[in-house]
């Protein structure tokens, strides 16, 4: 992926408020509620799921008081490309 593709990516967010281009990276987080996510830790968490699903990755999550640390990565079994792979492969 070239430099200013990535840089796009990271100067924008588009519609959401969460920073979903570092977050999807497959490294870990650990996020606060009040600092780094403002609704429910329940929410938040259905958020996460949602957004693994739809990009057809897989998702481990955990929260403990008022933080939550998770991590999606690639999941193997599926079959199709997501669209977030095909645009990353387009853009190399």
């Amino acid at each position: 992926m070239s430099r200013d593709v990535v840089k796009r990516m990271r100067d924008q967010h588009g519609n959401s408020k969460y920073p979903w281009y570092k977050w999807l990276s497959g490294r870990a987080y650990k996020v606060r509620q009040g600092r780094d996510f403002d609704v429910t830790k329940q929410q938040f968490q259905n958020l996460l799921h949602v957004t693994a699903k739809r990009r057809g990755l897989k998702l481990q999550s955990r929260s403990l008081g008022e933080w939550v640390t998770f991590q999606f990565s690639v999941d193997k079994t599926k079959k199709k490309e997501s669209k977030f792979e095909k645009m990353a492969k387009n853009a190399e």
